[in-house]
């Protein structure tokens, strides 16, 4: 009886140990992983794409810049980006921004000219297309407008300007220099897809929605909203 009484013993101390080895390693795997991440808050440089700072009560520096310039396929005009770059002080720690694109620059080659698209640089240009007088010939297409699609609101009160916001989508003529808003304050941008010569569609969805628009490059007529209607769920 007492030699069992051992044997159990021993089992019990043994099956204690493993369990507080295992124990201890956990711990110590939480506290380098803890460990880890305080360093990199306090020490690291904080790095983050496309998003703009708005946040009146934060502390921060911000630089535009020139981007890389782009040639206007059959023009004498070089699109010119803005872009930003900021920078907060947080309690213990630093961080960074870069956004894509605040504002373009048109600049005539010939003349040596230039203007900007937009009077301010509040908006965060999430993308741009280029629109061509025609379709079907590649290498005679003359660039005629471009499209761009931006945040222009804080719209879901998170103190950034980034994708996650609503979009709004306007159009800029090379020829009379004048820009048409197309659309405003949207959930997703779809598509952008130049259909004809003078012809742009947009798809956008909104509320759960879908719906298309039109824009003749002419006569800058934007045809009606409609909405596009899904099949029904199986």
């Amino acid at each position: 009886m007492k030699m069992n009484m051992e044997k159990y013993d021993r089992v019990v101390w043994r099956i204690n140990g493993s369990l507080l080895l295992l124990a201890s390693i956990g711990a110590i795997l939480m506290m380098l992983v803890v460990g880890y991440k305080l360093a990199s808050e306090l020490f690291g440089r904080h790095q983050v794409h496309d998003i703009v700072n708005i946040d009146e009560n934060t502390k921060k520096e911000e630089f535009l810049r020139i981007g890389y310039f782009q040639y206007l396929k059959g023009t004498e005009f070089i699109l010119v980006p803005l872009s930003s770059e900021q920078t907060y002080s947080a309690s213990y720690y630093s961080k960074s921004s870069h956004s894509r694109a605040r504002n373009y620059m048109i600049f005539d080659s010939k003349n040596k000219s230039s203007y900007w698209i937009w009077k301010s640089n509040e908006s965060l240009i999430l993308d741009e297309t280029k629109i061509y007088d025609q379709i079907s010939e590649e290498k005679t297409q003359k660039t005629r407008g471009m499209v761009f699609e931006f945040v222009e609101k804080n719209s879901n009160a998170d103190s950034v300007l980034d994708e996650n916001d609503q979009k709004s989508v306007h159009y800029h003529d090379l020829a009379s220099k004048e820009t048409i808003s197309i659309l405003n304050q949207v959930d997703r941008i779809v598509g952008i897809q130049q259909s004809a010569s003078d012809e742009v569609l947009f798809f956008y969805s909104r509320s759960g929605k879908s719906y298309f628009k039109s824009l003749n490059t002419s006569s800058f007529v934007i045809s009606n909203e409609k909405e596009i209607l899904l099949p029904p769920a199986t």
